[in-house]
């Protein structure tokens, strides 16, 4: 063996062992209203312009949802009531999207991606019985769903990725509303923190409050390091807004401001037109970069 190589072979030694990663140490590509997009239904205004399939093909591991009722099914809405509707475009896309038909691209995609991990983050104003209807009827769903409980994450923190891809325990729900966790489906107010979300409509809202006064952005707990949702976009979704807001200024923002008053990065980092702007500084390569 040369010189050279026994003094790299040492260095080598000498090197600790990186420590393996758990869902609290990275940071994911998050779609705000992941639905209203163009790619599976007609909406105005959307909020992304690729499909749902297209958005976890393109590496955005954070899924921002909204549930509402239509019938006795649980739709992908967006309005303010529990009912989905009434304007179509505004309030539901056409043709309707079913929770179960979303799911089932997200277990396909799961299922084809054996070491992927994906997060659901869930406004939740869907009846407790037609949730569990919707996610009863997805096969392959449940062998899938990681429960915080059952790993004890409040006492023991989060597992190494590598242990929910060995225990193929990829999909996390977490939801606005309490009381569904023996579906599979978690109170996000128990196991994040998250900013307020709005940038205004001008896009210069830039401070970083906590959503909910009861738990600030900087919580601490014994054994538990909370997630941190951190959302980055405007009152109303605009691609020429999205270009000026996802780059640099989110870039910024988290390192100045975001980050400092939660006392720790991001774990998802959600925007409106992930793909803006197409060059230069972009929502996956700041998430790239937090992940260095």
């Amino acid at each position: 063996m040369s010189a050279l190589r026994l003094v790299l072979a040492a260095v080598l030694v000498a090197l600790p062992v990186p420590a393996e990663k758990t869902l609290a140490d990275l940071t994911y590509l998050t779609s705000h209203n992941a639905h209203v997009s163009t790619g599976d239904a007609k909406w105005w205004p959307p909020n992304q312009g690729q499909s749902l399939r297209k958005q976890l093909a393109d590496g955005v591991r954070g899924l921002m949802l909204d549930l509402h009722m239509y019938g006795n099914e649980v739709h992908l809405c967006h309005n303010e009531g529990r009912e989905c509707g009434p304007v179509p475009g505004l309030h539901y896309g056409t043709p309707r999207q079913t929770f179960a038909g979303s799911l089932r691209t997200i277990v396909d995609f799961l299922n084809e991606n054996r070491g992927e991990v994906v997060t659901l983050l869930l406004e939740d104003y869907a009846d407790a019985p037609a949730l569990g209807s919707a996610l009863s009827s997805v096969p392959g769903l449940n062998d899938l769903i990681f429960r915080p409980d059952a790993w004890k994450v409040r006492e023991q923190g989060w597992p190494k990725l590598s242990d929910m891809v060995a225990q193929n325990k990829r999909l996390l729900m977490l939801s606005s509303a309490s009381g569904r966790e023996s579906m599979g489906v978690f109170y996000g107010k128990d196991y994040t923190v998250e900013n307020y979300w709005s940038l205004g409509p001008l896009g210069d809202k830039l401070e970083c409050v906590s959503r909910w006064s009861d738990v600030p952005l900087n919580k601490q707990e014994p054994n538990f390091k909370r997630l941190f949702v951190m959302n980055h976009f405007r009152d109303v979704p605009m691609d020429f807004a999205a270009r000026a807001d996802n780059g640099d200024k989110l870039a910024k923002r988290v390192r100045d401001t975001c980050a400092p008053a939660a006392g720790r990065k991001p774990n998802f980092v959600s925007v409106d037109f992930y793909e803006q702007p197409t060059s230069g500084t972009r929502p996956a390569s700041v998430v790239a970069d937090l992940n260095r």
